[in-house]
């Protein structure tokens, strides 16, 4: 069949483009005979009607369809464009500080890789951004000369470190921060997930308290470290060998912190808003009931010493390996002890310092009143003489089964 309008074949008998009604092929050959055609000329227009045939038709509906199919693919190539210059580092940065900048700082977290859930939590990094007060940054070029070998321009204890790859300098509220980028896996199937390294804002943080310290950081206890402790155990003493120990936080938030220290037989030591970082040296004091019993025994010595008591009494007060016995009567020792006309009697002794050393070890200085009877004179006519003397010393104390002994004192004045 043939439409003289579309002057194309069909099967149909009518047109599938314009819907006229078709003709036979036969009809076609007819009348170019009697147009005057010949058979040769005939049979080239049957051959280019059936090459049209043959040829694919598309109708208006497949044009559209392929139209918009190709429009959506150069929607969703720019589409794809759009969003991949989304997901790049630096973009991960300016979002991330867009974030603080804007106080959102649970959704900046969200961002961070390498957070833990003792010192880098989401609170503790709250309140190190709200500390730094971030209102404005400024995204560099890293150069790593700027930070001297550290990885936080704050605190040059900071060595996190973790290679350059990635890396940025954003200038915050007039401040340098190093910022690294770290690949995280894919975002949306087609787009690397970067994340910010959470390391790039924290520090190393080291506390040096006596043996025996409960030490929590915002109610979180750190390691102890395994790095020489170059703050302690130096002792001038050999009887008496308090014990220090360092504590090490490899990776903190910067900002402040609440740090309380415990111990058996001490007060409680509360350090409030300390800044991370700055090395922490932790001194205890007894608690008053300690003090209490450092001075039973203390007097109970002194009470000894100035009834001029024999050796063997003191047992009960001192170690076994005591230096206590030999201050008495030494050169610095009260003037006249060892004479029968000179009588010293201790008045009253109230501790002045005290210190707990380690769980075991513990001073204190005490300060006393003396009454004293000097009849030495009287013999070569002179009179008796009586009044009060002030004395000071120390006292060092290791607690052995669970009892304070004397292990040595300073001269008695």
């Amino acid at each position: 069949m043939y439409c003289q309008r579309c002057r194309i074949e069909t099967e149909d008998a009518f047109c599938e483009n314009c819907g006229k009604a078709t003709v036979a092929s036969s009809e076609i050959a007819a009348t170019a005979a009697v147009q005057g055609k010949s058979p040769q000329f005939i049979q080239e227009d049957i051959k280019r009607e059936q090459i049209k045939i043959q040829a694919p038709k598309l109708s208006l509906k497949k044009i559209i369809g392929l139209t918009v199919a190709g429009v959506i693919a150069i929607g969703g190539l720019a589409a794809y464009k759009t969003l991949q210059s989304q997901y790049t580092p630096k973009k991960t940065v300016e979002k991330f500080y867009n974030y603080v900048v804007q106080k959102d700082y649970d959704s900046a977290y969200k961002m961070l890789v390498d957070t833990d859930d003792r010192f880098m939590t989401k609170d503790t990094f709250k309140a190190s951004m709200e500390q730094k007060n971030i209102k404005q940054y400024y995204i560099k070029t890293y150069n790593a000369n700027e930070f001297q070998q550290d990885f936080n321009s704050e605190n040059p204890q900071n060595t996190n470190l973790n290679g350059w790859g990635n890396m940025f300098t954003v200038q915050a509220s007039s401040k340098l921060y190093p910022v690294s980028v770290v690949n995280n896996g894919s975002k949306l199937v087609f787009f690397k997930d970067y994340k910010i390294n959470a390391s790039n804002f924290s520090i190393k943080w080291q506390m040096v308290a006596p043996q025996g310290t409960n030490i929590s950081i915002n109610g979180v206890q750190p390691d102890i470290s395994t790095e020489p402790n170059i703050d302690g155990n130096f002792n001038l003493n050999d009887k008496y060998k308090p014990t220090t120990v360092l504590y090490q936080i490899d990776r903190i938030f910067q900002g402040t912190y609440d740090v309380i220290a415990k111990m058996d037989g001490a007060e409680d030591v509360k350090l409030t808003a300390t800044q991370a970082g700055n090395k922490v040296i932790i001194k205890l004091k007894p608690s008053a009931e300690t003090i209490k019993k450092l001075q039973e025994q203390s007097k109970a010595y002194l009470d000894l010493y100035y009834s001029k008591a024999s050796q063997d009494k003191y047992t009960s007060l001192l170690t076994t390996d005591s230096n206590a016995l030999s201050r008495i009567g030494g050169m610095f020792g009260s003037f006249g002890y060892g004479s029968d006309s000179v009588i010293n009697k201790l008045k009253d002794l109230k501790v002045i310092s005290s210190q707990l050393d380690d769980v075991d070890h513990a001073t204190i200085s005490v300060k006393g009143t003396v009454n004293y009877e000097d009849s030495s004179m009287v013999s070569w006519g002179g009179s008796k003489q009586t009044g009060t003397k002030d004395m000071t010393t120390e006292f060092y104390f290791v607690k052995q089964n669970g009892k304070w002994l004397i292990v040595d004192t300073g001269y008695i004045q």
